[in-house]
């Protein structure tokens, strides 16, 4: 009977248990790497644009001084009739405008990285040939099972790769199992 359990990926009510508590505790620890991101790029983006880089005062103020667009025109004319289609684009960027020097730089743009972004990069480079060794570290302790709970939360944003290569028992090579 246990062997069907780990076939089929039929696990008992404690074990149940036991994968519920990983897979929380597995989304926590990417809850925490997200926000100490996010800490982290705040931090450098407040360095970046409250201080000037030429001459190091703190008088700065916003401004709008960069406008970008884009367009395209295309069209079909046959036999003196025909259409034509345009489209176009405007898009106004923010700089920093320095009150001291009179020195203008692009505003710094925080990237953001979600708790589901790092649960993607994380079973990515589980499946990955050029694996990191952060992330073996960081998911040792946890179940195979509870790794593959995690991949089905977010399989539809992962690399086409991952998704063919992917399978219980790969990580079931790599991780202890919850059958054993």
């Amino acid at each position: 009977m246990k062997i069907f359990r780990k076939i089929f990926n039929i696990p008992t009510k404690k074990q149940e248990i036991i994968l519920s508590q990983e897979y929380d505790k597995i989304l926590q620890i990417a809850e925490d790497e997200s926000s100490k991101h996010y800490n982290k790029e705040y931090e450098y983006e407040k360095r970046l644009n409250n201080i000037c880089p030429r001459c190091r005062a703190t008088n700065i103020v916003d401004k709008i001084a960069q406008v970008k667009g884009e367009g395209s025109i295309s069209g079909s004319f046959v036999l003196g009739s025909g259409s034509v289609y345009g489209s176009s684009s405007v898009d106004t960027n923010g700089v920093n405008h320095c009150n001291n020097c009179g020195h203008q730089w692009k505003k710094y743009q925080r990237s953001f990285l979600s708790k589901n972004d790092i649960l993607i990069d994380w079973v990515n480079d589980i499946v990955s040939l050029y694996t990191r060794d952060k992330t073996f570290d960081l998911l040792k302790d946890f179940s195979a099972e509870s790794i593959w709970k995690i991949y089905k939360t977010v399989s539809s944003q992962c690399y086409y790769s991952t998704r063919e290569n992917i399978s219980l028992s790969l990580l079931r090579k790599k991780f202890k199992s919850i059958y054993k």
